[in-house]
């Protein structure tokens, strides 16, 4: 890790095993001296023939896979961000692409305890994921 901002990475790989990433992959990023897991995008790579760097932007400070029930849908897992520090005061949620729709009433299963959203905009989207703001439904 070669920089770290409140709301990002910036990484360079050393040596290892190298995964094709592209701008707007999620990825799990576990610093060594922490045992905290960062879920992030990737927003920028940046490659010659002398080194790889990574540029991530932190989703959310807290996140977790939860079941998704929504009419006309069948249940689905989704990551759960509980809350989007650079979008506002939001939650969010990362789907499978087409899952959802900006409107769609759903109801996310934390443990212990079920919260009622509405599908909010589309914040990213590519092949394998969507990203959405949830907005509050009212009481």
């Amino acid at each position: 890790m070669i920089d770290e901002s409140p709301d990002g990475f910036l990484l360079r790989f050393i040596k290892g095993e190298k995964r094709n990433l592209g701008a707007g992959d999620l990825v799990a990023l576990q610093p060594r001296e922490s045992s905290k897991i960062h879920v992030c995008l990737v927003r920028r790579i940046s490659s010659s023939q002398i080194r790889l760097e990574v540029g991530l932007q932190l989703m959310s400070p807290q996140v977790s896979v939860v079941d998704i029930v929504a009419e006309e849908t069948p249940d689905q897992r989704a990551v759960f961000l509980h809350n989007l520090p650079a979008y506002g005061k939001f939650s969010g949620l990362i789907t499978a692409p087409g899952a959802y729709r900006t409107g769609q009433k759903v109801m996310v299963k934390l443990p212990g305890r079920s919260l009622h959203r509405q599908i909010g905009t589309c914040m990213e989207a590519n092949e394998g994921l969507e990203f959405f703001a949830l907005d509050r439904l009212p009481d």
